[in-house]
């Protein structure tokens, strides 16, 4: 069976973009627009990673993966962080949250194509 993918981002488009990114790699996923769904959301299966923007509503100043990790069935989850800042300061701020990677919007929609599967590879172990 292929991993399962949970991908959050309150950007319709986004959403959409890192779903279809996802799938052609092989994936199947699991979206949500907010973080508040994500307890909404009954996961039969932990997911193998979890995509998330950096910035999401309902967190507040809560980062996105002591929140994920919060939840039981994420808490040994790898979150990846997808996010519009740029690219060093985003590392800088995936690495200070636990994040398993972290991809910059900032380089444009063929980074976030080129660089996901990788990391997706790298984390789910297929």
């Amino acid at each position: 069976m292929k991993p399962l993918v949970l991908i959050i981002d309150d950007s319709e488009l986004i959403l959409q973009m890192l779903d279809m990114v996802c799938q052609q790699a092989g994936y199947r996923t699991i979206t949500c627009n907010s973080f508040s769904q994500v307890d909404e959301v009954v996961l039969d299966e932990a997911p193998a990673v979890v995509v998330s923007d950096l910035n999401l509503p309902g967190l507040g100043e809560r980062d996105p993966v002591a929140a994920l990790h919060a939840i039981t069935q994420l808490e040994s989850v790898p979150v990846i962080i997808v996010s519009g800042i740029e690219a060093a300061e985003l590392e800088e701020t995936a690495e200070r949250i636990g994040a398993a990677g972290a991809i910059s919007k900032d380089g444009g929609m063929p980074v976030v194509q080129a660089e996901l599967p990788k990391l997706l590879a790298e984390l789910s172990g297929s």
